[in-house]
């Protein structure tokens, strides 16, 4: 290990673990603004041939997705594209990471990459966030409806390394 290579994760584990927890807020508070849409995406979760099982438990839920379902998630995707189009998460700059150094939007040379968990990211792969949000939206949406706590609080930005929503966002969540 040598100093860029422990810089690489230590940036990497906080800005993706800030980007991905703020889209989902921005995503839940979207959906509670768009009930329908909620609904909605709640529909594609059962629609999906190997998750209609309503009877399975988290971790057999869990179990069942897989990179086809989470594919065909089609409303879910959108909405977080959605998502991020009208809440950017990152303020200005695009960065990615590989073994050597930070690089910036526009400047991915190599042809693949390995992350230091061994996983493969191939040129042009940026947003494999996207499967973690899917998952992790699937198992919540799956079991809980949700509202803002109070629908009359303004929500704003906080500006930091990545866009918070300014003293966070309590919501109500409902059992389906």
């Amino acid at each position: 290990m040598n100093y860029q290579y422990l810089r690489d994760i230590i940036v990497s584990m906080i800005t993706s673990k800030d980007t991905s927890a703020n889209t989902l807020s921005w995503f839940f508070y979207m959906l509670c603004k768009h009930p329908l849409v909620q609904e909605k995406i709640v529909q594609e979760i059962r629609d999906v041939k190997c998750c209609q099982e309503n009877d399975l438990d988290i971790d057999g839920f869990m179990d069942k997705i897989t990179d086809l379902t989470l594919e065909k998630m089609h409303n879910l995707h959108a909405a977080l594209t959605e998502t991020l189009r009208l809440h950017p998460v990152v303020p200005m700059v695009h960065i990615f990471f590989n073994s050597d150094h930070v690089i910036w939007m526009g400047e991915w040379h190599k042809e693949t990459d390995i992350l230091p968990d061994g996983y493969k990211v191939k040129k042009g792969d940026i947003d494999f966030a996207y499967w973690q949000m899917k998952i992790v939206s699937m198992a919540i949406l799956r079991s809980f409806r949700f509202k803002l706590a109070n629908e009359t609080k303004n929500v704003t930005y906080r500006t930091m390394s990545t866009l918070y929503i300014d003293k966070g966002l309590p919501l109500c969540a409902v059992p389906r």
